[in-house]
């Protein structure tokens, strides 16, 4: 069976080793047009009218991002027509076996999600650092990985069904591994402008584990 793609946004991370984030703000501006990056000002304002029977994506305005950061131009990007996609329905309500967590990965000061400067403020209890990465609103955050405290009640549904979950619940899981940091700071536009943002699967997650994971307001319109 072929598993669902689940897209990797790469947290609009393109300023992680620069000196400056990048700060995204929603606003209307003409209609589909996506977004205007502008470089001298190291900010993004992205259409909160959305692209209508077009489309846009994170991918084509990180490039922008890198762009500009380059010659400090400022480039209005258009919305354009998006590729068609196979939507396969998918068994997803069977068990599967959950990793081996891996101990002492929260922060020896502070808990997620937690603003850095640089790596040295992302110190883990087992002497590791986590990535200090870039979000969408400006801020730098320390990433947290799987093993982490902020995804207790995951590894809580781990341990009370034999080391298992739902492979729908791992998906989530992992999504929001891989993005936790741009879907804590995405402004409130960013799921209508970008479709990837949202988890493409054909079912209705379980509401009481969004929740507890607070910052997902990204995906609270699957409830």
């Amino acid at each position: 069976m072929k598993l669902p793609h689940l897209v990797i946004l790469g947290l609009l991370l393109v300023a992680s080793n620069c000196q400056d984030c990048y700060t995204f703000t929603c606003d209307t501006l003409d209609d589909l047009v996506c977004a205007i990056v502008y470089g001298s000002q190291n900010t993004v304002t992205l259409n909160d009218k959305g692209c209508s029977y077009l489309t846009c994506n994170h991918t084509y305005v990180e490039d922008a991002v890198v762009k500009s950061q380059a010659t400090g131009d400022t480039i209005n990007l258009p919305c354009f027509v998006g590729e068609e996609t196979e939507n396969n329905k998918i068994q997803l309500d069977y068990y599967v076996k959950c990793e081996t967590r891996t101990a002492n990965r929260d922060l020896v000061n502070g808990t997620f999600p937690k603003t850095c400067n640089t790596t040295d403020d992302c110190k883990l209890k087992d002497g590791d650092y986590a990535d200090c990465l870039c979000g969408m609103d400006g801020n730098k955050y320390c990433y947290a990985d799987k093993s982490s405290e902020l995804y207790e009640d995951f590894w809580t549904v781990c341990s009370n069904h034999d080391g298992q979950m739902y492979y729908r619940d791992m998906l989530l899981w992992n999504y929001t591994v891989d993005n936790y940091i741009t879907l804590y700071s995405a402004p409130f536009c960013a799921e209508n402008l970008f479709p990837e943002y949202i988890l493409n699967l054909n079912f209705i997650v379980d509401s009481s584990m969004i929740k507890t994971l607070g910052f997902l307001s990204l995906l609270v319109h699957l409830l």
